[in-house]
């Protein structure tokens, strides 16, 4: 008799530890499949996050030439220079009015600092053409402008090559 429950209490102690060591196996199994799936969601949210800031600075980059034309068909010609007198057309200051909302408006979802800044300084800039003619030359603006668009420019293109 004392085989036997020596032979039960053997088989009952393998079929409690093989019973712990498959729930401690699948706790682990488990484990691993939760943070490896855990993982994937990150890097499927930060790919999402990547593809929406490509597209916000492609975006942005349409909308500045957009802007900067519309800034240049509201420049002042050499005879309303001379005159003293500008009439910029309201459909002219209205274009520049809403290509500059609309470039600044994606500035504000640009996640680099200092292309806003940039972008912040050439707002500024071309904000100044109202003193053209009165407070500051056309050279002088002029120079202040394209040399804040141009540094918007590069810092647009060190920004946005990672995303391409």
């Amino acid at each position: 008799m004392a085989d036997a429950l020596t032979v039960a209490l053997i088989a009952g102690s393998f079929g409690i530890a093989g019973a712990a060591v498959g729930a401690m196996g699948g706790y682990l199994l488990e484990t691993r499949r939760s943070r490896e799936a855990r993982q994937e969601r990150l890097e499927n949210r930060q790919q999402q996050r990547d593809d929406m800031q490509r597209q916000t600075l492609l975006d942005f980059q349409e909308a500045l030439g957009v802007y900067f034309k519309a800034i240049g068909d509201g420049l002042p010609t050499p005879a309303e220079l001379r005159s003293g007198q500008r009439q910029v057309s309201k459909e002219v200051s209205d274009r520049e009015f809403e290509t500059g909302r609309r470039a600044r408006q994606l500035a504000e979802r640009i996640r680099d600092d200092e292309l806003r800044l940039r972008f912040n300084r050439f707002w500024e800039a071309a904000h100044k053409s109202i003193l053209v003619g009165r407070d500051l030359s056309l050279s002088e603006f002029l120079d202040a402008l394209l040399e804040s668009q141009a540094a918007v420019q590069e810092r647009l293109g060190q920004v946005l090559r990672p995303y391409l």
